[in-house]
């Protein structure tokens, strides 16, 4: 969705490219959906790197709590 919202602000910036204060402002915009979209795919990162440390700290408790019920 964010990248499609990117190509169609380029998209508008390319067809108003003469008037430089349309064209200052769309380049503006530009910059704020990138930043966006950089920042969102850090945090999905972030909470994929978050819940994969999660899912491994579980997988260790299971494990300790088998252990101590067999040994």
């Amino acid at each position: 969705m964010y990248d499609l919202l990117a190509l169609a602000i380029n998209a508008f910036a390319v067809a108003y490219r003469n008037n430089d204060g349309t064209k200052a402002e769309l380049r503006r915009l530009g910059l704020e959906v990138e930043r966006m979209l950089f920042r969102k795919r850090r945090e999905r990162e972030e909470r994929k790197q978050q819940d994969y440390e999660d899912a491994e700290r579980a997988e260790s408790r299971r494990r300790r709590r088998a252990c101590r019920r067999r040994c």
